[in-house]
């Protein structure tokens, strides 16, 4: 607590993501037995440093410089913060902004978490495009639970239920009827523990303290968190509002119900990756022409080390101590892409934060959709994935999806993250401190802001005037005014990264229907390593509704390396 500072991690979280990053390899990793099998970070060779930043009550703005001025001078090669709010703050007001800005002018990159407040647009919280920041997708591990009733109907549902199912060992089964006009199935307010111990709880809505009455289970009703397998410390599933009708249903029309919710188990998910309902989506709404977020990973159900003094469901009552858990959020995300960032480090030691989120976003994974023409107004799309191509019939987005609130680049920035593509991508963006000075004075950030940021005696003196689209960022964004015709211009720098001998780099865009996407030049040459040459991209189309958003692709091939950039247009 802050009262009594300690560098022990009270609450796990830390351990998990530090684990995440560069945990060594253990055989048999497991919790109770779900997700058992050799575990190891993402670079288990690295040397981790820590910096204790937050507390029982928060993180606060001193703690978070402090550590960015402590890893500045201890340093370090990248460095991994999973902690965010749920909006953005202007970057002058921002202390992740700030630090990070610190740290990418003496090469160190920073890699955040989108945050967790999702599928919503504009609730990205880190969003300075000196960042790496990652958004939450799913494995193809899904863990689920299941819940039977008297009457022997199976309901299925998401949990980490780590608790053995004892045969017939059924328990009375209520629903908390709350305010039925107000909060119907409320389990917020502590309720009569004469009530509910002993029994099996069907609430809509709880708190934390639902589990100090003797409940022996809950059922959560929630549409929203089926992606997401929580852990607490009775047993407990998630299941769907229609699942929820038919259980209650069976209450109101069964003389005793009861009911057993079983341990969870693990199925494959072919769909996966899938972007998590709880990620935060874009657009960036402090500057809305840099697209964020940057790259998925991984995010839900990660099993990862855990504090043996930390309580194994986040609640304070849970005494169960374990090695290892398994928990969801972007803060699991962030420390893949943090790994991934140290091991393209790990073979180019001299490249910028900047050439590092290039080759990351550049090389993530994609999706290809057939376009097949029934009609004038029809269209049908079958997705597979893909690593190379050549028609001129499809459209490309990036992957993954997410099906019930499908937001494209918005959602996962430019795709899946793939770290061993990551190594050798042929062409990165490259921007240094001078080139975010620059966006900050397009933004219309007056030097007292800038100053803040920067720490030093940047200005704007003699800046040409511009937008922050004219940032060198390996994504691209255009937000436009709804029922309005638009038309802009992305002015990119690539640099040549994949060697001294002759590259011949040729351009191919794939846009959706409802743009007009154009690159000039359409060839470019090279012939020496670090050589540059820059391009324009050209964007055009109709008036767009409002809350929509229309993507497109633009990628330089050379036969080897695909360097994809994905852009989106948008409206409110």
């Amino acid at each position: 607590m802050l009262s009594e500072p300690s560098p022990r991690d009270f609450q796990g979280h830390g351990t998990h993501t530090a684990s995440t990053v560069a945990g060594r390899t253990v055989s048999h990793a497991n919790l109770y037995g779900l997700a058992k099998g050799m575990a190891r970070g993402a670079v288990p060779s690295a040397r981790l440093a820590v910096y204790k930043v937050c507390w029982l009550f928060g993180c606060t703005d001193q703690d978070i410089l402090a550590a960015f001025d402590d890893a500045i001078s201890d340093g370090v090669d990248i460095i991994s913060l999973s902690v965010g709010g749920d909006i953005a703050a202007d970057y002058f007001q921002d202390s992740i902004a700030i630090g990070a800005f610190h740290a990418m002018a003496n090469g160190i990159l920073t890699s955040t978490a989108a945050g967790n407040a999702g599928p919503y647009r504009g609730k990205v919280s880190n969003v300075a495009p000196w960042t790496l920041v990652a958004p939450a997708s799913s494995i193809d591990r899904h863990i689920i639970d299941k819940v039977v009733t008297g009457n022997h109907v199976s309901t299925l549902g998401a949990s980490v239920n780590t608790f053995a199912t004892k045969n017939r060992d059924d328990h009375p089964l209520i629903y908390m009827q709350g305010n039925a006009t107000i909060l119907p199935g409320d389990c917020t307010a502590l309720p009569d523990i004469n009530i509910v111990k002993g029994k099996i709880v069907l609430c809509k809505h709880f708190s934390d303290e639902i589990f100090i009455t003797g409940i022996k289970g809950l059922i959560y009703i929630d549409d929203s968190s089926l992606d997401v397998s929580d852990l607490y410390p009775v047993p407990f599933i998630t299941v769907s509002s229609l699942d929820g009708l038919n259980l209650l249903s069976y209450i109101n029309n069964t003389k005793n119900p009861v009911a057993n919710i079983h341990k969870s188990e693990e199925v494959f998910d072919s769909e996966a990756p899938l972007v998590a309902s709880f990620s935060s989506r874009g657009p960036n709404t402090i500057t809305p022409d840099i697209l964020k977020p940057d790259i998925s990973a991984p995010g839900i159900d990660i099993l990862a080390a855990w504090s043996r003094v930390a309580p194994v469901s986040g609640i304070i009552n849970d005494t169960r101590v374990v090695k290892y858990n398994i928990i969801s959020g972007t803060s699991m995300a962030c420390p893949h892409v943090t790994g991934a960032a140290a091991y393209v480090k790990s073979f180019h030691p001299n490249w910028s934060p900047a050439a590092i989120m290039s080759a990351l976003m550049t090389t993530g994974l994609m999706t290809k959709h057939y376009i097949i023409y029934l009609c004038s107004s029809t269209l049908f799309f079958e997705a597979s994935e893909i690593s190379h191509f050549n028609l001129s019939s499809m459209l490309y987005t990036a992957k993954p999806m997410y099906p019930s609130a499908r937001q494209d680049e918005l959602s996962y920035g430019a795709g899946q993250l793939n770290p061993v593509k990551a190594v050798d991508p042929g062409l990165v963006y490259d921007a240094g401190a001078s080139d975010y000075v620059q966006m900050l004075c397009n933004s219309a950030y007056n030097e007292t802001m800038i100053k803040i940021v920067t720490g030093d005696a940047s200005s704007c003196s003699g800046s040409s005037n511009g937008t922050a689209r004219d940032l060198n960022y390996p994504s691209m964004a255009l937000h436009v005014q709804s029922g309005k015709a638009f038309a802009a211009k992305f002015l990119r720098t690539v640099t040549n990264v994949g060697g001294a001998r002759r590259y011949r780099y040729k351009a191919e865009v794939w846009a959706d229907h409802k743009l007009n996407v154009t690159m000039n030049p359409s060839k470019l040459k090279f012939s020496e390593l670090k050589e540059k040459r820059q391009f324009t991209v050209s964007v055009s189309g109709g008036p767009l509704p409002g809350n929509s958003t229309a993507p497109a692709t633009v990628i330089w091939s050379d036969g080897k390396h695909q360097v994809r950039s994905v852009m989106v247009v948008y409206t409110d």
